[in-house]
């Protein structure tokens, strides 16, 4: 039996993929960047997050960020843009923009910070609204109002 709990929380303003050994992932990859360059953006955005799933890499995920971004999913590019940065590995030029784009969107999006493990301390896995289930600790980002965020145990 799967155990999901759900709160609504309130959030508010203010506050290339080079050598991958799994061809997997250099296959979604490629298809995010052809999708991008046809101005489908959130199914480029996917499928760059599907590459990472597959071989977690900075490269995807900021290149996530920027077909969330194109898309106006700012919530979305956000995480995208924070997992880049805490991925590591990107050049000094990326590294920079990420972080800007990350501060700039920011500024109109609310961060619900999730910190909580289970009893064995294992991480939990968290998703706000419709974005992608993430381990715990996690930052996540919305738009101001009222959100969804989704719990689920380790045990399923």
């Amino acid at each position: 039996m799967s155990r999901v709990l759900t709160f609504v929380l309130c959030l508010m303003a203010g506050a290339v993929h080079a050598g991958a050994p799994d061809q997997d992932a250099r296959r979604l990859f490629e298809e995010g960047r052809a999708a991008f360059m046809a101005g489908r953006f959130v199914e480029s955005a996917l499928h760059f997050e599907a590459a990472a799933d597959r071989r977690p890499h900075a490269a995807s995920h900021l290149m996530a960020a920027r077909s969330w971004e194109s898309a106006d999913r700012p919530d979305h590019a956000a995480d995208a843009y924070a997992r880049a940065l805490e991925a590591g590995g990107l050049a000094d030029d990326a590294r920079r923009e990420a972080e800007q784009r990350l501060t700039s969107l920011e500024r109109a999006l609310g961060i619900a910070q999730v910190t909580s493990t289970d009893a064995r301390g294992e991480p939990l896995r968290v998703q706000l609204n419709d974005g992608r289930e993430v381990p715990t600790p996690a930052r996540l980002h919305g738009p101001p109002g009222t959100h969804t965020l989704t719990i689920r145990m380790p045990s399923g």
